[in-house]
């Protein structure tokens, strides 16, 4: 007898060992086959051209500088420029408009890199090449955020300096925002007077000026405003006045200028995503070697890198993905454009050579694409010295189209292959899941053959990763043509009926309900019907409404002093709410210390109530509720108090199943596969069905504002984070009333077969929402299963903690919450 308990206990380890392991190599596969770094190292480098027409490169970046507000009112310098003095368009850019990954395309050619994610977007996770790099001295200045990625461990000849962080606040009225361009201007000014005379003979120079100035008004008074348009026209008259020093200083007529910006920006002031007004900046380029031509010429944001090297002659970085516009340098001198396009074919040839020795399999042969382009490389080699320049350009451009498919082709060769090994291992995860919650008897086999089987079933799925990390090396996601990669049809289908799932869901389940039982209270219907409409509402507001937000607030009151019974809770809870609600409408700051003490206090604020079900259930609903508006924007807090008074049916609702069922001898009874999917779909709910999870995959800092305004991305998303994990407090809470624990293991299964088409709808481009939503939808599902654990366990003390006590009490019967 004891060694079948034993044997039953060990069982139950190793399935759950195994389980584990089966999460983990499926989470890691899925993310590493489409959050894998697009970067080589150690390629070569091109030539450095010959009579190069600049000396030196002044690059302005107006940070958050859309086109449609430029182009409407132009900025009277820059306006003078676009007719008179050089060529201008618009610098299309690609998704995720955001500051890092706009700079990386402009210095380094280079899209988004998809690893990033690991390190909250936030920085690039591998060193790459830029044109600072590629330059013989570089100067940059501006913010603490970007300088950092192009100094940080870079040679002596890159020089940077930035202002305190503390400086990027989102407040208007306090920020002077002014001073974040004025400052930058005033290095460059400085640089001018002490430096510059040190290096008028020095060739392959690149001064760097980022103005964060626009993107922080327009994030705060919006880019329509007065206060955006007076900062744009401020940024214009300095550039007008350091072009002047910059000439009277050097008097060589050796320096060319580009202003532009890294995205653009909505008329809410956001950005990361793909609309137009996000995706437009404008683009200006005048002084040494460039075209006078005053007509629209619009490019890819990262053909700018190219630009760039080609107009001061320095080798084009290695991992740049841009093609030289040649309609923007002088068409007079067109055989140095014919040798600057060769370089960027050069540069690109090294890249899909690289990327087809890490991809394929090395079978001794090169590729038709490699052999092809080679061909065509040394054919032009010799044609610029003796064939038609115009003949010769045509055949180098059409051969960079060929370059472009060829790296497109080979960075995503492999992915489809590893998706369908993952499909097929977790395919038998969930048959072998199935099979043990379903209590089905198998044969009896020798202990010594299930060791064999085992044992080859791991070598085999070695020797499948080790193909895969070692052989292949999987490095296939970052594309240089969005028009080219497109998700399959089904994917989009998936995702945008994703959010109509959860409304149905819903739906069913209370059809279910009122089938099942009969005498089930009207509220659970109606809180049920109004939960469904919460997924099918926008992801991402385009502007706070705070008028919705204030109306949750006094319906919270309203039911505070119609049912409450207690006076001094009463008063206490009243106070708290109107407190809550002069913060939000800012009659009070609460940045110094009011949001933080409500925020804190909430925990205290919970204990004060009794241990019986009811009323702590009630403690724990109004003692959220407050830190949820002041993280609000919109409807978010009455998707909360709907789904209070909703899960307040599931004690009863509970009851009623378990007297229905309780007759099942299943291993895993309909009554707790009906808990787990109600588990499953409330948690999702919560996720999806508030536009929750647009706080981290769009930034707005209007979510924090009533915490904190200067710029901290520690600090804002674990306060967003903190807004999305409140509902779900509110689930691990009730979860208490369920009972039986063996509702996981349903939980686990479904899970996991939702997770199977979800994988295939994870993206490595695009916005940082559509990225970070589909890596939530498939990690969610992953991870289901342990959330719902961790939060029924952290839950526990909120429920049941009694400071007059000191100690736990469990006082979980089967009634009403509320």
């Amino acid at each position: 007898m004891y060694n079948k308990k034993f044997n039953i206990v060990n069982n139950n380890y190793l399935f759950i060992i195994w389980g584990l392991t089966m999460h983990l190599i499926l989470l890691w596969g899925v993310l590493d086959v489409n959050f894998h770094s697009p970067i080589i190292q150690k390629l070569p480098n091109v030539p450095i051209l010959k009579n190069a027409p600049a000396k030196r490169m002044v690059l302005f970046v107006a940070d958050g500088l859309r086109f449609r507000t430029f182009i409407e009112t132009p900025p009277t310098f820059l306006r003078h420029v676009m007719k008179n003095k050089g060529i201008w368009g618009i610098s299309h850019t690609r998704m995720p408009t955001e500051s890092r990954p706009g700079i990386v395309a402009i210095c380094a050619g280079l899209y988004e890199d998809p690893s990033a994610i690991f390190k909250g977007w936030k920085e690039n996770p591998v060193d790459f090449d830029s044109i600072f790099n590629q330059s013989h001295f570089s100067w940059a200045w501006g913010s603490p955020d970007i300088i950092p990625m192009f100094t940080k461990g870079a040679m002596a000849n890159i020089h940077g300096d930035s202002y305190p962080p503390e400086w990027q606040n989102f407040d208007i009225m306090h920020g002077q925002i002014w001073r974040l361009d004025s400052w930058v201007f005033d290095k460059y000014i400085d640089w001018l007077r002490e430096e510059a005379y040190k290096f008028k003979n020095t060739d392959r120079v690149i001064l760097f000026l980022h103005l964060l100035g626009c993107d922080t008004t327009g994030h705060t008074a919006k880019p329509y405003s007065r206060e955006y348009v007076d900062n744009m026209n401020y940024v214009d008259r300095k550039i007008e006045e350091v072009v002047q020093m910059t000439e009277n200083i050097f008097e060589d007529n050796g320096t060319a200028y580009i202003f532009t910006a890294d995205h653009g920006m909505t008329d809410w002031g956001s950005h990361g995503s793909g609309s137009t007004d996000e995706t437009e900046t404008p683009l200006i380029v005048w002084g040494a070697g460039v075209n006078v031509f005053n007509i629209l010429q619009n490019i890819e944001q990262v053909d700018i890198t190219p630009l760039i090297s080609s107009l001061i002659g320095a080798p084009i970085p290695v991992n740049n993905e841009g093609v030289l516009p040649w309609q923007y340098l002088n068409v007079t001198n067109l055989k140095y454009i014919n040798y600057a396009l060769l370089n960027n074919l050069k540069q690109l040839t090294y890249q899909v050579k690289a990327n087809r020795k890490m991809n394929c399999e090395n079978n001794g042969f090169a590729d038709w694409r490699e052999v092809e382009l080679d061909m065509k490389i040394s054919t032009l080699d010799k044609y610029l010295q003796t064939e038609d320049s115009n003949e010769t350009l045509k055949e180098i451009v059409d051969t960079i189209k060929l370059a472009k498919q060829s790296l497109l082709y080979f960075r995503q060769y492999q992915r489809t292959r590893f998706l369908i090994y993952l499909s097929i291992m977790w395919l038998g995860w969930i048959i072998l899941l199935f099979f043990k919650i379903s209590g089905a008897k198998r044969p009896i086999v020798r202990s010594f053959t299930l060791l064999i089987i085992d044992i080859v079933f791991i070598i085999l799925l070695i020797m499948i990763f080790i193909e895969y990390k070692v052989s292949l090396l999987i490095l296939n996601e970052i594309v240089s043509d969005c028009d080219n990669w497109r998700l399959p049809c089904y994917a989009y289908l998936a995702i945008i009926s994703f959010w109509s799932a959860l409304s149905i869901g819903m739906l069913c389940t209370t059809l279910a309900h009122k089938m099942v039982l009969k005498d089930s209270p009207s509220l659970f219907l109606w809180t049920a019907l109004s939960l469904a409409v919460f997924p099918l509402l926008p992801v991402v507001e385009p502007y706070p409404r705070i008028y919705i937000v204030l109306l949750s607030v006094c319906a919270v009151t309203a039911i505070v002093i119609l049912k409450m019974q207690s006076k001094y809770r009463k008063i206490v809870e009243i106070f708290r709410l109107i407190i809550t609600g002069l913060t939000y409408l800012e009659f009070i700051d609460g940045r110094n210390w009011i949001s933080w003490v409500i925020l804190l206090t909430t925990p205290l604020f919970i204990f004060t109530y009794p241990t019986q079900l009811k009323k702590r259930m009630q403690g724990i609903i109004l003692g959220l509720f407050c830190p949820l508006v002041l993280l609000s924007a919109s409807y978010e807090p009455f998707f909360f108090i709907i789904l209070a008074l909703h899960l307040s049916c599931w004690p009863q609702w509970n009851m009623l199943f378990t007297q229905r069922y309780q007759n099942t001898k299943n291993l895993l009874t309909m009554e707790e596969l009906l808990k787990a999917a109600i588990f499953m779909l409330y948690t999702l709910l919560c996720f999806f069905g508030t536009g929750n999870m647009a706080s981290i995959s769009s930034f707005d800092p209007s979510w924090t504002r009533h915490f904190v305004t200067v710029f901290s991305p520690f600090t804002m998303l674990l306060l967003i984070l903190l807004k999305i994990s409140i509902p779900l407090i509110l689930i691990g809470c009730t979860s208490h009333t369920l009972g039986s624990s063996s509702i996981f293991l349903g939980v686990l299964l479904l899970g996991d077969c939702l997770s199977l088409p979800l994988m295939y709808c994870v993206i490595p481009q695009g916005s940082w929402l559509d990225i970070g939503s589909a890596i939530s939808r498939f990690t969610i599902a992953i991870c289901l299963p342990c959330l719902i654990v961790l939060l029924h366990y952290l839950s526990f003390p909120l429920v049941t903690f009694f400071p007059n006590r000191f100690k736990f009490h469990i006082n979980l019967r089967k009634k009403h919450i509320v």
